[in-house]
């Protein structure tokens, strides 16, 4: 059986992965989302996201060190037809940095 366990900080990585998640899950609402579209959330982790690239850089780094994955959430209630584009470009930017997956909702 996989543990998949969230984490809302960088500094909790290490500790969940050493608990035994072979795999991590968090969200992200970085500064240039929340400049485009305010508030709308990325996911339905309103509390619980990561708000800059590099601490999912490292989430990512500090997880693979441990043998774990990480998966990145996008899954909020409704997404405007202006938002698929930048959700996109985010599942990019989040597979380049050597994510594994993604947990989405109904996009369209």
């Amino acid at each position: 059986m996989k543990i998949v366990a969230p984490i809302s900080r960088v500094d909790e990585v290490a500790a969940v992965a050493a608990a035994g998640a072979g795999e991590i899950y968090c969200g992200i609402v970085p500064a240039d989302w929340t400049e485009r579209f305010r508030s709308a959330g990325v996911n339905r982790r309103a509390f619980g996201n990561l708000t800059r690239y590099e601490e999912l850089a490292e989430a990512i780094a500090i997880a693979a060190g441990h043998g774990a994955a990480v998966s990145l959430v996008m899954n909020a209630q409704h997404y405007a037809d202006q938002q698929v584009n930048a959700l996109l470009e985010l599942a990019e930017r989040f597979a380049a940095m050597g994510g594994h997956a993604l947990i989405v909702g109904d996009i369209g």
